[in-house]
């Protein structure tokens, strides 16, 4: 007998600028009947019309992470076993109180200072 096709009520992607126009918090959820099902939740920065994503959220992998996209090697962070409506939340939390400190990591690792 086939699986069922999980049919997906919506995908919602939302944008908010942090204290920077260039300074971006994307959040990402798909949701259906039962709550989030698939969520992505980044920060990145435009320098000089380019894209630099530091951090993201995400449950690719299958699995709850998080990528730190300032270090070398990148690392990836495990997440606790909750549901992803709470990871959501969660992710989007640590971005909001820790995207300053997150844009100076990766600053200093392009040798460019601690602010723009």
């Amino acid at each position: 007998m086939p699986a069922k096709s999980r049919r997906k009520e919506s995908i919602s992607w939302v944008q908010i600028y942090l204290e920077f126009p260039d300074d971006i918090l994307l959040l990402r959820a798909e949701k259906d009947k039962g709550g989030v099902v698939d969520f992505k939740v980044m920060y990145y920065i435009m320098i000089d019309g380019k894209e630099h994503q530091i951090i993201r959220y995400d449950c690719s992998h299958g699995f709850a992470h998080k990528d730190i996209l300032y270090t070398n090697p990148r690392v990836k962070e495990s997440m606790p076993q909750l549901p992803y409506d709470k990871l959501l939340d969660i992710a989007e939390e640590d971005i909001k109180n820790n995207w300053k400190e997150y844009k100076s990591k990766y600053m200093n690792k392009l040798g460019q200072g601690r602010e723009k």
